[in-house]
């Protein structure tokens, strides 16, 4: 799925899942819109209480200093 938790844009991600085409039509739509999630894979970034959002609001979040930067190695040498 690929729905922001906080503006709610999402892309071709999110009708897949949802199955309604009709979504396409939607001003939410954004075919091209990058999301940041919590998965699988370690990121480099904690989100706090979000799962997947939209490259908007993750860099507004960021400005505000609601996501934290991991260390990682190069950083600290």
């Amino acid at each position: 799925m690929a729905k922001c938790e906080i503006c709610d844009d999402f892309n071709e991600d999110h009708i897949d899942n949802e199955g309604d085409d009709s979504l396409y039509e939607s001003e939410q739509y954004k075919p091209n819109l990058y999301f940041y999630w919590h998965g699988d894979i370690e990121e480099d970034y904690d989100m706090g209480e979000y799962e997947c959002i939209c490259v908007s609001c993750f860099n507004g979040l960021d400005l505000q200093g609601e996501i934290k930067w991991k260390k990682v190695k190069k950083d600290i040498d």
